[in-house]
């Protein structure tokens, strides 16, 4: 069956993967066919907290159906099996790293659906395999250079610069902080101001006091542009 007539699944193990990388997540599912279905599935403390998050993407958080350490993954496997029994989709793109889906995958692609997953570098090597060529890995996912942002977020990145340009060439992340309290980072996906400034690194870079010179802890700067870039700059993306 050709991609563009795929009808797709997109569920999604919340308590495992980087709601950061929703959007991304969206565009590689986009891929494999029409997505239809888009549920994300966690602790319900899980969920609420990224609320705004899954209204943007238009995902529908589902609420466990017992409770329990497993409780999300259990009812994301009936869930999938209910859809794969009603015949509501065609294909399926999972997005776990977990190995108690491996099961899963398996028992769909026996009744010939398509099957894609998305997880973890680290996910298990038994949900890997089970989907062969179609495992993408999460954190390669990163927005693709020049891509178009949100209105809101240009908005975003505006203040975060105009912070920086205001203050100094660096400043302490805890410093931009503390213009930005009005901020949910909730609202762009993002747990805190540090995941939401790494999520820019055409617009930004982090780096480390002693690296520049400075008192110890965590600075931000404003990335020049990427035709003045050296190899050996002092400062580098942080990847702690």
């Amino acid at each position: 069956m050709r991609s563009e007539l795929r009808h797709l699944a997109l569920l999604i193990d919340m308590d495992q993967e980087d709601p950061s990388l929703f959007g991304s997540v969206l565009g590689k599912a986009a891929t494999y066919g029409l997505v239809t279905v888009r549920r994300a599935y966690g602790r319900q403390d899980k969920l609420s907290p990224w609320k705004e998050c899954l209204m943007h993407h238009r995902i529908t958080p589902v609420a466990n159906y017992a409770d329990g350490r497993n409780a999300a993954d259990a009812t994301m496997i009936i869930d999938a099996m209910d859809l794969l029994h009603y015949g509501t989709v065609d294909g399926f793109c999972i997005v776990a790293s977990d190995h108690i889906f491996t099961g899963l995958v398996k028992r769909l692609q026996e009744h010939g659906v398509f099957v894609a997953g998305i997880g973890r570098r680290q996910a298990s090597e038994s949900l890997k395999k089970s989907l062969g060529g179609l495992f993408t890995i999460i954190e390669d996912l990163n927005p693709p250079m020049g891509s178009v942002y949100r209105k809101a977020e240009y908005d975003l990145i505006d203040q975060i610069q105009a912070v920086i340009g205001d203050q100094g060439e660096y400043v302490l992340m805890s410093v931009v902080g503390e213009h930005l309290v009005d901020i949910n980072y909730r609202s762009y996906c993002h747990g805190d101001l540090m995941s939401l400034v790494r999520s820019y690194p055409d617009e930004f870079i982090i780096c480390d006091g002693t690296s520049i010179r400075k008192p110890p802890g965590i600075y931000v700067g404003i990335s020049p542009p990427r035709s003045s870039r050296s190899e050996g700059a002092i400062c580098h993306q942080d990847s702690a």
